[in-house]
């Protein structure tokens, strides 16, 4: 609801809505000093209105007053760190036929999790990147008997968020 002080001998309002960001223009005639217009949400406006009279030519206009509708509140939340199920932590596992079934659980708030990154190494400071875009929460991976493993996931979401979950340490029986 729009509302602005009456002006003397003054017969009909022409209230003018701008919105900033693309340049429409609203119009409305009143002979009210108020009026309810629907706006778009998330855009700044700027306002002003035309005093007429039927006995003068002269047309008056109000001072610019500006404002910014604010736009509906979106969260985003980032992803969980995933949570790793298998292998346990420290846990000495045995290959099948030289490959194990990682598994873990991925979490979001948005429930807009795209993918999963899975990394695993020898050494905590020397983990590459063995599969991308994972869109499961398991992988089997080749493993050489014998070792001590480092793993973690990487989850994405739709809004280009990441999150790592915690180190996992494991090793394989000989």
């Amino acid at each position: 609801t729009f509302q602005w002080l009456q002006s003397l001998h003054t017969d009909s309002y022409e209230i003018n809505i701008n919105n900033s960001d693309n340049g429409e223009i609203q119009k409305k005639v009143t002979v009210l000093n108020s009026e309810n217009i629907t706006l778009k949400r998330g855009f700044p406006y700027s306002w002003w209105v035309f005093s007429k009279s039927e006995k003068s030519s002269i047309i008056s206009k109000s001072q610019v007053w500006v404002f910014y509708l604010e736009g509906v509140s979106q969260s985003v939340h980032l992803p969980f760190p995933a949570r790793l199920i298998s292998p346990d932590v420290e846990e000495e596992i045995t290959l099948d036929n030289g490959k194990f079934f990682f598994q873990w659980e991925g979490r979001d708030l948005d429930n807009d999790i795209i993918s999963f990154d899975f990394y695993l190494g020898e050494d905590v400071d020397e983990m590459i990147l063995i599969r991308s875009g994972l869109t499961g929460t398991g992988v089997e991976i080749e493993l050489d008997e014998g070792k001590n493993y480092y793993w973690k996931i990487i989850t994405k979401d739709s809004n280009h968020s990441t999150s790592s979950s915690a180190l996992g340490v494991f090793s394989t029986s000989s």
